[in-house]
């Protein structure tokens, strides 16, 4: 039976060092390329990200936590380190594939796996110095590089414990609501028209960061996505016109970071879900004719339409900008003395990420008032059209 253990011991020892020796990846060299090598002999759907975190000055007892925001209910810490070698950071992350695409080529059809997004908010702490920055990649290839340029912000560091080891500490302080400006749908004469949510859609939303002790001042962290858990029609018919609020739910985490000597406290407040859309009467803009632009586009009623159409931002690309404006929100997250609050204005974004349905427009016709409805995107007025999908729609009779 010997024999049997020794031509075991033989096998794991050539597949586990042998072989990567062969291929150049030791773990010696590279203990994280190791184990990812590893990983796809075993066909784990891995692959490394490489983040290179340049400073824009210079900073004394550095640390850097990642934290994996993908599932946003359930962000985790997936990289925490000391010191400036920290600032060149290597981890395993997820690659998931979603499907598979056939692109039409000279050399004929070929096929693309299309993989998982992902998103991670990159923490870098310092004596009296912090940050936070959102790094959204999609792991196409196995190996993922990625450079983050941080500009520091003040902060009021804490002499670290001295019975404190640990370079994070993570506390999760709550939910709380609020209703955001996303989207306005209008109508001519003759007209319905929904925006419309779909299952598992996206919306761009502000998300937000904030230091211990700085002024209480929150800050844009970047645009998060937060999922609709509902598909829901917002409409407006015969020229009225809606603005479209998302029930946004937002929770907040705290993260101490510590270096070998300092440590900072900081917050990251995020959208996690929209649990409801909700419409209320607005101005309607809209004049009496059509701007001239090669991007206006028209129904005619001899086409065979059965009185309906889609204005869908999927076939147009994300326009991108900052949006809506919802002034006056207040938050709070925890209770007592580990509390904290929120105050201040929410922008939504002209854009959602590229793994979800979008929004789009409902068109009915319910009387022909010409025999021609133009349509086309607008940008900030009726006049101003645009290329790209802005997330609101403008009709005419002429």
């Amino acid at each position: 039976m010997r024999w049997k253990a020794l031509l075991i011991f033989g096998i794991v020892f050539l597949v586990l060092v042998i072989v990567p020796e062969s291929q150049g990846v030791s773990v010696r060299d590279s203990p994280q390329l190791y184990s990812l090598y590893i990983d796809w002999l075993q066909g784990k759907p891995v692959g490394l990200l490489n983040v290179n975190i340049k400073l824009q000055e210079s900073l004394e007892d550095p640390a850097v936590l990642i934290v994996d925001y993908t599932d946003k209910a359930r962000p985790r810490v997936v990289y925490s380190r000391k010191g400036y070698e920290a600032l060149e950071a290597s981890l395993k992350i997820p690659r998931i594939p979603v499907k598979v695409v056939r692109d039409v080529t000279k050399e004929g059809i070929q096929e693309k796996t299309l993989f998982k997004p992902r998103t991670y908010v990159v923490i870098v702490s310092g004596k009296n110095k912090w940050d936070a920055r959102i790094l959204r990649i999609t792991p196409e290839r196995p190996i993922t590089r990625a450079t983050i340029k941080m500009s520091l912000s003040p902060a009021r560091s804490f002499l670290r414990p001295k019975y404190s080891p640990a370079v994070y500490e993570h506390e999760y302080l709550g939910e709380d609501d609020a209703y955001v400006d996303v989207a306005k749908v209008y109508s001519v004469r003759g007209i319905r028209v929904a925006w419309h949510m779909p299952l598992y859609g996206t919306v761009g939303i502000d998300s937000f960061k904030k230091s211990w002790m700085t002024n209480d001042r929150w800050v844009k962290l970047g645009v998060e996505y937060p999922i609709s858990y509902v598909d829901r029609q917002i409409t407006a018919e015969d020229g009225g016109a809606k603005t479209v609020k998302a029930h946004v739910y937002y929770r907040c985490d705290k993260y101490t970071t510590c270096g070998n000597i300092w440590c900072n406290e900081g917050y990251i407040m995020t959208p996690v879900r929209i649990n409801g859309f909700y419409g209320s009467s607005t101005s309607n803009p809209l004049g009496a004719e059509h701007p001239n632009s090669a991007y206006v586009e028209y129904v005619r009623e001899e086409d065979e339409y059965d009185n309906y159409f889609q204005v869908a931002a999927d076939n147009y690309a994300n326009d991108g900008g900052k949006y809506l404006t919802t002034p006056s929100i207040s938050l709070t997250f925890g209770a007592g003395p580990v509390s904290i609050s929120f105050s201040g204005s929410i922008d939504s974004y002209r854009s959602s990420d590229s793994e979800h349905p979008r929004p789009y427009f409902d068109v009915w016709i319910k009387t022909w008032k010409n025999h021609r409805l133009y349509y086309w995107w607008m940008k900030e007025s009726p006049a101003r059209v645009s290329s790209k999908a802005t997330y609101e729609v403008g009709f005419s009779w002429s």
